[in-house]
């Protein structure tokens, strides 16, 4: 499922076929102002959560200061997604068909065109899926607790999203 998932989001690396000036320069800003040590919220204005701006700030820090490490990042999280999505189906199905549904996903799951920031909500999400559905299957309360933890990280990511997955 990784490699299948590598090869097909890969030709996004380095491709951005459409871009809007406000989201993606404010997301672009807020990555490069974090990397040079300025705070969200404090130091610029911020629409979001604070952790995006983090992570794409140590993609930029990782693969150079360009749009490509930023592509590079959230190529990295759809992945993620799929992954998450193999690991909750295959709790109820056949590994086969959950290959399936994770290649599904990479090849028609489309994100917002006009900010990076929503893929870090589909990880948050999709993780809060794989651990009810792991609650569902196995009565674990331990799985409940992770998924509370993933919807802090939701509000870290855009506060909405984090209280109504709560």
């Amino acid at each position: 499922s990784l490699f299948i998932g590598v090869v097909l989001l890969s030709n996004f690396i380095d491709f951005q076929h459409t871009l809007s000036a406000s989201d993606h320069g404010l997301v672009l800003y807020a990555a490069e102002a974090t990397l040079r040590g300025e705070v969200p919220f404090r130091d610029y204005h911020y629409f979001y959560g604070p952790l995006m701006p983090y992570y794409y700030g140590l993609m930029m820090k990782l693969f150079g200061h360009s749009i490509s490490a930023v592509l590079i990042g959230e190529q990295f999280l759809r992945l993620t997604c799929g992954l998450l999505v193999y690991s909750a189906i295959s709790l109820f199905v056949h590994p086969l068909f959950a290959l399936l549904g994770s290649i599904w996903y990479w090849v028609f799951n489309r994100e917002f065109f006009y900010t990076y920031n929503h893929v870090g909500i589909n990880v948050a999400s999709l993780f809060i899926f794989y651990m009810l559905c792991s609650y569902l299957k196995n009565s674990s309360v331990r799985s409940i607790y992770w998924a509370l933890l993933a919807c802090l990280f939701a509000g870290l990511v855009k506060l909405n999203f984090g209280v109504a997955l709560t």
